[in-house]
């Protein structure tokens, strides 16, 4: 049988297992005891409960917010519809929280998708690649002439989620020995960040300058431009505590001066 063969045998299997198409008679025998249905259904059984426990070890927070039989029932349904494409389960579900923002049955738990969110991008700054941090202090070798052409390097793992919800407080909650105290969700939201810094995953509510200066150095602006922004907006108190801070943070892993 030619690779060809096999993906196309594959490829015709995982379709049937996802119930997208019929199971074609040749790839399962009937034996005395299970029909080819019942067959497959065994091997369904098996995908669809590998990639639910996947979703309940990513999301355990929305796993204890709608309970379990509602949440498996709720994964049954997103794996139907997002198979999973990658032979690492760790890849599996990053799509999840916007299928819960068109969840009909989540429309009065609109703080969920982005609670989902935070828990992805704690799952992918969990497995990201450690990074040694750039300290400080390195900018003192710097001739502040060149801030402008000075552009720092932010770790891989860091990402920045704005949200109207108190979402910190529903992570802190929905942890394994949290008090009972039902968190208030008109309390608000605001900027919140998850990163890796050595061996731990980090999660913050973080100030809006921060927000904005992690975004203004995503998008390639200077140092020098950075602060200058900040000390027009924010005065020269909160722009020296956010640029400590970027540091402070492990979210600084390097940097380059560009050419003249």
């Amino acid at each position: 049988m030619s690779e060809n063969d096999l993906n196309s045998l594959f490829a015709h299997f995982m379709s049937a297992i996802y119930g997208r198409t019929n199971l074609p008679e040749n790839l399962l025998q009937a034996s005395p005891r299970l029909t080819a249905q019942a067959q497959l259904n065994i091997y369904k059984g098996s995908v669809f409960g590998n990639l639910t426990q996947a979703l309940a070890d990513i999301y355990p927070v929305v796993l204890r917010c709608v309970g379990e039989r509602f949440f498996n029932g709720m994964c049954s349904r997103y794996i139907q519809q997002h198979p999973s494409v990658s032979a690492s389960l760790d890849d599996y579900g990053d799509s999840f929280p916007n299928f819960l923002s068109a969840f009909e049955p989540l429309k009065q738990f609109d703080y969920l998708p982005d609670v989902a969110r935070l828990e992805w991008y704690w799952h992918r700054a969990f497995h990201a690649r450690d990074e040694p941090v750039l300290e400080a202090s390195v900018l003192q070798s710097i001739n502040p002439e060149n801030y402008e052409r000075v552009l720092l390097q932010l770790t891989d793992s860091l990402t920045v989620l704005r949200s109207d919800y108190p979402l910190l407080a529903i992570w802190r909650a929905n942890q394994d020995g949290a008090s009972e105290e039902r968190v208030d969700l008109d309390e608000g939201g605001g900027f919140f960040a998850v990163w890796r810094w050595s061996y731990d995953t980090c999660i913050a509510s973080i100030s809006a300058e921060q927000a904005f200066m992690i975004a203004e150095i995503e998008h390639g602006r200077s140092l020098g431009a950075i602060a200058g922004t900040l000390l027009s907006k924010a005065g020269e108190a909160q722009m020296m505590s956010t640029l400590g801070s970027v540091f402070q943070h492990g979210w600084i892993v390097g940097y380059r001066v560009q050419s003249i």
